[in-house]
């Protein structure tokens, strides 16, 4: 005897809170950050062109747990001005694992890279930064846990900092503080002594003449 539409409706709710509940059941049994460093490397990658200071140095991270987890954690170092511009690490999934690294994946074309050279990669940028007043991004230590321990001493890479002439170069992004960002780069090393690349927008050239 087929079922009502009451009944079938009845039986899709009782579908849904089984499955929120095994959602709920997963999540409570997630593992935390500070046992990832133990995990294998599933995938360690590195922008193509990370050579290169003028280029946003993109670095995405990945350890297969057990259960089916991941961790996964990203790097996005401005090395020419603002050092950590964004961070992030947290335990996954394999499906939003795989939707992550798929988007990251279009934004540039990526090559296996190993943990002492982005060590040393945040490590100069966060130097380099704070010299002209910028602070990493607050997840920081996110991230640098689904790192692990690295030897970025053991890298014998050179690091590249600054724009031309080694002088600190700002292009700015769309979420960025221009006025502000502009200030202490003159407060730290003087104006013309730094460059600087501004969209041509209305609302940004307004900012920076406002702060002059």
């Amino acid at each position: 005897m087929p079922l009502s539409r009451n009944q079938k409706r009845k039986q899709q709710k009782a579908v849904e809170r089984r499955k929120a509940i095994q959602r709920l059941q997963r999540q409570s049994q997630r593992p935390s950050l500070n046992v990832v460093q133990n995990w294998p490397w599933h995938r360690l990658m590195i922008n193509a062109g990370w050579k290169d200071p003028m280029q946003l140095t993109q670095i995405f991270m990945a350890r297969r747990g057990p259960g089916g987890w991941y961790a996964i954690g990203t790097f996005l170092l401005d090395r020419a001005c603002l050092g950590v511009k964004n961070a992030f690490g947290r335990i996954t999934d394999e499906a939003e694992y795989l939707t992550v690294w798929h988007h990251i994946s279009q934004t540039d074309r990526f090559v296996e890279t190993n943990p002492d050279l982005v060590a040393k990669l945040v490590r100069e940028s966060i130097r380099y930064a704070d010299k002209l007043g910028f602070r990493p991004n607050p997840d920081l230590p996110q991230a640098l846990a689904v790192l692990g321990p690295a030897n970025p001493d053991a890298c014998p890479e050179d690091i590249p900092m600054g724009g031309p002439e080694g002088k600190p170069f700002f292009i700015a992004g769309p979420y960025d503080n221009v006025a502000k960002i502009l200030a202490k780069l003159e407060a730290a090393v003087g104006r013309g002594h730094f460059h600087y690349l501004l969209p041509a927008s209305p609302d940004i050239m307004a900012e920076v003449e406002d702060e002059d």
